[in-house]
């Protein structure tokens, strides 16, 4: 607590105020500057308090609520007295800041002298009030996320753990829902070593068994064996990722009436598809764009599948792909959107209804940090969709209003999902 700024205050000094929390600040004066007769003078700023002349501030992917100025600017008291300073506010939520006696109108807990009069918002809520942030499984790197996934998902420790490298994909998206069905979440690791945040959670999980994904040039034989010490370490892979899928799932289902088919080429039609799979308690099996490999079709012939659910536009997964499905006499469906965001959201309506208890929310452009939620979707039966950093697509917000879900949980940290889209799907939670 301070006079005027609860948490900081300067004159003449720009700041740049990243990826914080500004919370429960408050100010001791009141009577604002210069002082109101009787008054010790003030109170503004109950979390920021700047003066000044030509300086700027920026407020980049952070949260300041619930403070409170005795005067002016609840959240924030920014002046610049010749009118030539700029105030940022980017991809962050600023709620909740009462003031006592003064504030910017249209802006509730600041107060604003600046070169436009008004802050600069991008991408950002500022309220009165509003329900916090959904809550985010996240860590400081891809390994920290899935290892915080997996805590969520199994709080309790689990039987087996799938472990897929975590520098690329395929193998990590085919084993999801495999992982899923086998009752166990999905960690990453190194090729060369088993980072200290899998190494944790593999403790806190006490696994009897340890499924490795993909060969050696994914991970390697040193790691294979240093995760022994975990539990029986198992192998499944292939001589590439569609074959490597095919020993996942043979190795995961005796038999299943579905099967979900994505392209192995990119991520995120695999990315949204392993979460309804994992859902379903069906496999997922990868094929490349343009023809089905005879592993794939054997595989389906084993399962006794007889609808085949294709995540992906025709160029994931071509018309003539699409074709070789049928040719077994097989129901095949295609869900697809014009961009990976639609296709996510066509798949979602496809198979989940409405008030679904949990909607899981990744970004739609990487894949690291949703690795390991196709994993978590078979505990929650939840969807995964997809946002871009700094905004929710159309497709994606009219999926989110349909679902109308108790919990949005965020995949990844606000690197990669804004603060500003982590307060903004906090309304589509019922």
């Amino acid at each position: 607590m301070c006079s005027n700024g609860g948490a900081l205050s300067s004159i003449g000094v720009s700041w740049t105020i990243i990826n914080s929390v500004l919370s429960h600040n408050d100010t001791t004066g009141w009577g604002a500057n210069p002082a109101k007769p009787g008054t010790p003078g003030g109170g503004n700023g109950g979390a920021i308090a700047l003066d000044g002349n030509t300086y700027t501030l920026d407020v980049i992917d952070s949260i300041i609520e619930h403070n409170h100025a005795r005067a002016g600017g609840g959240g924030i008291f920014y002046v610049s007295n010749n009118r030539t300073g700029e105030l940022y506010i980017r991809n962050s939520f600023i709620v909740s800041n009462p003031s006592d006696d003064f504030e910017t109108r249209g802006y509730p807990g600041f107060f604003i002298i600046a070169k436009q009069g008004f802050p600069v918002v991008e991408n950002s809520l500022i309220a009165v009030s509003a329900d916090p942030p959904v809550a985010r499984l996240a860590g400081a790197n891809r390994y920290a996320t899935a290892a915080a996934i997996s805590t969520w998902a199994y709080p309790f420790g689990a039987d087996v753990v799938y472990v897929a490298t975590g520098r690329n994909f395929p193998d990590a998206l085919g084993g999801g829902a495999a992982a899923a069905a086998e009752g166990g979440p999905l960690l990453l690791v190194d090729r060369d070593f088993v980072p200290p945040e899998t190494a944790a959670e593999l403790n806190r999980l006490a696994p009897s068994r340890i499924v490795v994904l993909g060969g050696t040039g994914a991970v390697s034989p040193g790691v294979a064996s240093g995760l022994s010490v975990f539990g029986t370490v198992e192998r499944r892979a292939g001589p590439d990722r569609y074959s490597t899928a095919i020993e996942v799932s043979k190795g995961a289902f005796t038999s299943s009436s579905i099967a979900y088919v994505s392209t192995g080429a990119s991520f995120p039609d695999a990315m949204v598809a392993g979460a309804a799979a994992a859902s379903a308690g069906a496999p997922l099996l990868l094929v490349p764009p343009d023809a089905i490999p005879g592993g794939v079709l054997s595989e389906l012939t084993r399962l006794g599948v007889d609808n085949v659910l294709v995540v992906g536009g025709p160029a994931a997964v071509s018309g003539a792909a699409f074709a070789q499905l049928e040719a077994g006499g097989r129901t095949v469906t295609r869900l697809a959107g014009p961009d990976r965001y639609s296709s996510a959201a066509a798949l979602s309506g496809h198979t989940f209804s409405p008030g679904v208890d949990t909607v899981f929310v990744a970004v739609g452009t990487n894949y690291p940090d949703a690795l390991a939620g196709a994993a978590a979707g078979g505990v929650a039966a939840g969807p995964v969709l997809l946002v871009r950093t700094s905004a929710i697509p159309s497709s994606t917000a009219a999926e989110l209003t349909r679902l109308n879900s108790s919990q949005i949980l965020v995949l990844g940290g606000s690197g990669v999902v804004s603060v500003g889209v982590a307060s903004q799907l906090a309304a589509y939670e019922a």
